[in-house]
Parts: structure tokens; C-alpha cells; sequence
């Protein structure tokens, strides 16, 4: 065994074991003062995504996701725009929107040797995500925030028609790899289509 393996094991009992207490968590085994916490730090999520969609950066990259022509009625909310696109492009938005004055939530640790804290932002990449692929599969309020998969959810919306093969691929190909005298989008890809 090479000792490139163990920490790659390590890892994955690591990862396993947050797992495994992420999905065996229910909303009752969570205190209410956490709970209370939770609550506050999506709610300034939401204002953080809302104040970064008003800035500059905001306005660059709905204009870059736009250009994208990836937009879908049945699409998840890019926070502080009418924009709605796939789960993953939303997220990015919202991330980004999140991100964009730094002001975000802050996880401070009190032990004497962390000078400035963990200074790590647990909502900024946690929230864009789950929102997005909470709205993407109608899950309820309840249902997202109990971490509960069997809450009942409203009906799911009518099935997207698939995107075609030539269609995924030039949306998948890099900016950089597409030749300029090749148009963005293939003939046939509808741009409301999703990847």
C-alpha cells in the first residue's frame, strides 16, 4: 500500500461518516437554537445574493448566462432577477451573488490558537445549491429544511424534453475550443434547452 492510499481511505471514512449523519439527521434531532441559526444565516443569504445581484459583477454574470441561451421557464430562480435557468447555473449565479460585497456569514472558532477564527462562509456554497435543486425538484420548505426525503412534495412539473446530443456538446465545449466562425448554438438546439 503506498501512503498516497491511506489518506485518500481516510478521506472516505471521513466523508462516509458526515454523510451517513447528514441523512440520519432529522429536524427533531436538530436543537432549536441551531436551528434558530440555520434560519438566520439563509435569510442573510438571501439578502447577500439579493444586494450582489444588484452590483456590478451581478449585472456581468446574468449577461454572460444569458448570452448562454440556456434560460427555462421550468428553471431555478437566479435570486433578484425574473432569470431562470438549469439547477447548476443558477446556483453559480447565486453563489457568485452571494459572494459578490464579501459580507457574507462568517464561522468563527473560540479556541485560543485561531487568532481570526476559521473565517470559513458555510452558506455561501452550501445555499445556492440546495436552493436551486430544491426548486428544480418542487421540494417543500419542510421537506428542504428537515432533511427529511420522504416529506411530501407537490407534484412535479411536466418532464423537460431531452436536449440533443449536438446540442449538449457544443454547450459543454469551452469558449476557447469553439472556432469564431462557428455559431454558438447548432442548428435545431432550441436555446431554452437545458444541459
Amino acid at each position: 500500500m503506498s501512503t498516497l492510499e491511506k489518506p485518500q481511505q481516510h478521506a472516505a471514512a471521513v466523508t462516509d461518516y458526515v454523510a451517513a449523519f447528514v441523512t440520519g439527521t432529522s429536524s427533531p434531532d436538530i436543537p432549536k437554537d441551531v436551528a434558530h441559526l440555520g434560519k438566520r444565516s439563509v435569510l442573510d443569504g438571501i439578502g447577500l445574493a439579493l444586494a450582489g445581484a444588484a452590483s456590478h459583477q451581478g449585472g456581468i454574470s446574468r449577461a454572460y448566462l444569458e448570452n448562454l441561451g440556456i434560460g427555462n421557464a421550468n428553471g431555478s430562480t437566479v435570486i433578484g432577477s425574473s432569470l431562470r435557468l438549469p439547477a447548476r447555473f443558477a446556483a453559480f449565479a447565486n453563489g457568485l451573488a452571494i459572494h459578490a460585497d464579501d459580507y457574507d456569514d462568517t464561522q468563527l472558532a473560540v479556541a485560543k490558537d485561531r487568532v481570526y477564527g476559521l473565517l470559513t462562509h458555510p452558506t455561501a456554497p452550501a445555499l445556492p445549491p440546495a436552493l436551486a435543486l430544491a426548486e428544480r425538484d418542487r421540494r417543500s420548505r419542510r421537506a428542504t429544511t428537515s432533511m427529511d426525503s420522504t416529506a411530501p412534495r407537490p407534484a412535479a412539473p411536466s418532464a423537460r424534453p431531452p436536449v440533443p446530443r449536438s446540442c449538449s456538446a457544443s454547450i459543454a465545449k469551452p469558449r476557447a475550443a469553439r472556432s469564431r466562425s462557428v455559431p454558438r448554438r447548432r442548428a435545431g438546439c432550441a436555446r431554452t434547452s437545458a444541459p
